[in-house]
């Protein structure tokens, strides 16, 4: 095809066929400080940003701009990026990367870490989350060897000291299936809340604890006996609808009412009136 224009050799040329403009090599421009064209395609190889200039999609004018597009230049003495809207972006500042909004990650073979912490069965503390191609799941672990959570792809792990709380009284624990909430009222109280009808406390005062039920409390066992034990003396309820009281053979502290059993001489005994007493037994039920 005969050109119009034709300078240069066949390493370096600029050609004008009548209909369309081939450049091929180095263009060197002095001191060009505007340049407006449609240039549709182009293809390149190196571009270099000096500390003036930008690259950016139209409306964003800055690397401040919050509108959705990108920009990429130089502004307060370092190279900055912007990629994304007000909402979710991805930012270089220059002296760190900044990332807002939603990440979505389709079978990339990667991972985001802590420093020394290079795999997810690693026990270095820090953590690691990332795509396994062994087994094609995503994976998270947080911690060290003692104290982690981890997601395998499949179940949830948790080792270690679990600390709730922080924020004051009623700090909370949602279990979703029951609906039943668990509250930490301070000090020393802890609630298990259904409604404002069922909820169930707990204090473990220093010199009293005690468990104090809105609706009425229902001890139950599916085996005989349950067994109380108190200061090392073991109460029995079994399933029979009998009580067996411990087995003592001196006379216990006092309290007015109390009943006894005392194994030196097989016989129940009360405190009543200030002293203990017998009670007359026969043979049989």
């Amino acid at each position: 095809m005969p050109y119009v224009l034709n300078v240069g050799d066949g390493e370096h040329y600029l050609k004008w066929d009548g209909a369309v403009l081939f450049i091929k090599g180095m263009v060197s421009l002095d001191a060009l400080s505007v340049l407006n064209a449609d240039l549709g395609h182009i293809t390149a190889g190196d571009i270099t940003l000096d500390n003036s200039g930008f690259i950016r999609t139209s409306g964003k004018t800055s690397y401040a701009d919050i509108d959705a597009g990108f920009w990429l230049g130089y502004v307060d003495g370092k190279y900055k990026l912007n990629i994304g809207s007000s909402a979710s972006y991805l930012k270089w500042t220059g002296t760190q990367l900044e990332l807002k909004g939603m990440l979505e990650l389709d079978n990339i073979y990667g991972h985001v870490k802590t420093k020394d912490k290079d795999s997810y069965t690693d026990t270095t503390p820090g953590f690691w989350l990332g795509y396994d191609p062994g087994d094609s799941k995503y994976k998270l672990n947080i911690g060290d060897a003692d104290h982690f959570l981890k997601w395998n792809g499949v179940l949830l792990d948790i080792q270690g000291k679990l600390h709730v709380g922080g924020l004051g009284t009623n700090d909370e624990i949602y279990f979703k299936d029951s609906g039943i909430t668990l509250y930490d009222l301070g000090s020393t109280n802890i609630r298990f809340y259904k409604s404002a009808t069922q909820y169930m406390d707990f204090d473990l005062g220093a010199s009293v604890h005690g468990i104090y039920a809105k609706q009425p409390l229902n001890l139950a066992s599916y085996s005989s006996p349950i067994k109380i034990i108190v200061d090392g003396r073991n109460f029995y309820f079994y399933s029979g609808g009998d009580f067996k009281l411990p087995s003592l053979t001196s006379s216990p502290t006092a309290h007015e009412g109390a009943i006894a059993y005392n194994s030196a001489d097989n016989r129940l005994c009360i405190f009543a009136g200030g002293q203990w007493k017998h009670f007359d037994m026969t043979v049989g039920w």
